[in-house]
């Protein structure tokens, strides 16, 4: 898992950075769609090592 919030922690930065976003509200808004990308790039199926592009475990979700 702190594998997972390095990973986590350095992407969304850059992600933040890269679409100019400077406030907690703008931030809160985009969430939702780095959530999105992030677990269709990353999550991995059952039982598999890599990503096959079907049967994705969610890796993040929004509380």
């Amino acid at each position: 898992m702190e594998r997972l919030w390095g990973t986590l922690q350095d992407r969304l930065v850059s992600e933040l950075r890269l679409h100019g976003i400077a406030t907690r509200e703008a931030a809160n808004a985009f969430l939702p769609m780095f959530r999105d990308d992030f677990n269709r790039r990353f999550a991995r199926g059952r039982g598999r090592p890599r990503p096959s592009g079907a049967g994705r475990r969610v890796i993040l979700r929004s509380c």
